[in-house]
């Protein structure tokens, strides 16, 4: 199967959009943000794929382009 770089950037943006509602979940839950593992575990991921997602995240709210 050839790798499908549509698909990748798709799943991508679908684990970041997961990581963004289940930390508003957990704020809502509990009065203070999830941890990394938190996370990890509520998602079924791995802690460096949610490491990944908000260092991605973070750059994109620093980039010049969304100030």
């Amino acid at each position: 199967m050839p790798y499908n770089t549509a698909r990748k950037y798709y799943e991508g943006i679908q684990t970041k959009k997961d990581i963004y509602l289940y930390i508003i979940k957990y704020l809502k839950e509990h009065d203070y943000p999830p941890s990394i593992p938190d996370i990890a575990s509520g998602l079924s991921i791995s802690s460096h794929t949610v490491q990944n997602r908000s260092e991605e995240h973070t750059s994109e709210l620093q980039s010049p382009d969304h100030l």
